[in-house]
């Protein structure tokens, strides 16, 4: 495969809006990030990330609450933030910020999901926050949140979904979310010193629990991307897996899924020549 090509191939939807690839604006962030770091020609990314909303930017339903076309989502600002921290965007980074203020904390420490009430708890949106929270110099709301999910990830090495404001175990990350996770986490301690191998050692744990029969791919064939980038200098036997699968995936028919493989494939070269460096 010459990926350097199957990028260049990727073109924006005009039509379909499966799993809202249209109109989410994480694919276009997620492939600016890939152009930026094959150093090709991310100007229309840019142009697509400036005039979409940080969100879906189409009406959904969550948890059975009603959200409209306009919702800001905690997920979107994670690739969007990273995309314009790369090309260095200043002006792009605090809108970012800005939206996640708005979107805010609860009581618990836990970052919300969207700024729309819908009274759930989602603890990869916390690992993700706590990323970009760091890149923006704001270490204390950053630690506060690694702090939390330190003390609450469960005995699996997982985390657990609740309800509010029953505070009831709703089910845990799935593998694909429990990678982001880890892919933030690694992040962060390879890029502030912060402490998060512990954490991520144990997510191991269920990963390949996740993943012992076949990889699991996902609502749509995203999965694999994030697991690979996840493992990679840590799981070998799992990487491998999750690669050939990411690969597969930069040829889907959805925009979302090439795009989000093509930022995976594109980051895990960068973080392979980092680890080479270290050994």
């Amino acid at each position: 495969m010459n990926f350097r090509n199957e990028v260049e191939k990727i073109e924006f939807p005009k039509n379909k809006n499966v799993y809202f690839e249209r109109t989410s604006i994480d694919g276009y962030a997620f492939l600016g990030i890939t152009k930026y770091l094959l150093g090709l020609d991310f100007s229309k990314c840019k142009d697509k990330v400036d005039a979409l909303g940080i969100g879906l930017n189409k009406r959904w339903k969550s948890r059975g609450v009603p959200l409209p076309h306009d919702e800001v989502y905690a997920y979107s600002c994670y690739p969007v933030y990273e995309f314009y921290h790369m090309i260095g965007d200043e002006t792009g980074k605090d809108r970012v910020i800005d939206v996640m203020d708005k979107i805010g904390f609860y009581d618990s420490g836990h970052f919300r999901y969207c700024k729309t009430e819908i009274n759930y708890i989602v603890p990869n949106v916390s690992a993700s926050a706590a990323l970009s929270f760091a890149r923006h110099g704001r270490m204390d709301d950053c630690k506060k949140l690694i702090n939390l999910l330190r003390e609450t990830q469960n005995e699996k090495g997982n985390w657990n979904y609740y309800t509010l404001p029953e505070n009831v175990t709703w089910g845990k990350e799935d593998s694909s979310h429990l990678s982001m996770m880890v892919i933030a986490m690694r992040d962060l301690e390879m890029e502030f010193g912060i402490k998060t191998s512990d954490m991520v050692d144990n997510a191991m744990k269920d990963l390949e629990l996740l993943n012992t029969l076949r990889i699991q791919c996902g609502s749509i064939g995203w999965g694999a991307s994030y697991l690979y980038l996840g493992t990679m200098g840590i799981n070998e036997k799992l990487c491998k897996l999750a690669y050939n699968e990411c690969k597969k995936s930069i040829k889907s028919s959805n925009f979302r899924v090439r795009t989000i493989a093509s930022w995976a494939l594109a980051k895990g070269e960068k973080l392979w020549n980092i680890l080479s460096q270290e050994e």
